[in-house]
């Protein structure tokens, strides 16, 4: 099994625990989040998050920048009430939030979002670092 497959399948088994636990004995935490899943590529440029919310309209969404973190939260709305009785509820509703630290200087005042086909791309340009650069200073006498 590939590494990626590992994370892929444990992801998987914490979800159908966690929907057990909640089966059995309710929500057990006051929080009502949920957290969609994302992934976070790096180049030279530019940190792309790219973030899964379908079914989420734009408008409740809100994305910041602060502290060197990327915070994406918002709400998706549940389908409108149903006389059926559900079997099975997988898709999850309500708050969403998602703190992601970033591990580079980035320019957020030319971070870019947008939505396309229920997920959310979101672009930081990466900046020269200054703090990590090292500088030779003369030694006068």
């Amino acid at each position: 099994m590939k590494e990626l497959d590992v994370f892929l399948e444990l992801k998987r088994i914490q979800s159908e625990l966690n929907h057990m636990f909640e089966m059995v004995f309710g929500n057990l935490t006051q929080e009502e989040f949920f957290y969609p899943s994302l992934n976070v590529q790096a180049t030279q440029d530019v940190i792309r998050c790219i973030c899964e919310l379908p079914g989420v309209d734009p408008e409740s969404i809100r994305v910041r920048f602060s502290m060197n973190t990327l915070i994406i939260e918002g709400y998706k709305k549940p389908p409108a009430d149903d006389t059926r009785r559900p079997l099975r509820i997988e898709r999850e509703y309500g708050q969403f939030y998602r703190s992601i630290p970033v591990p580079y200087a980035v320019d957020p005042l030319h971070a870019s979002a947008r939505f396309e086909n229920g997920l959310l791309i979101i672009e930081l340009p990466r900046i020269e670092d200054r703090r990590r650069r090292i500088i030779e200073i003369d030694i006068s006498s």
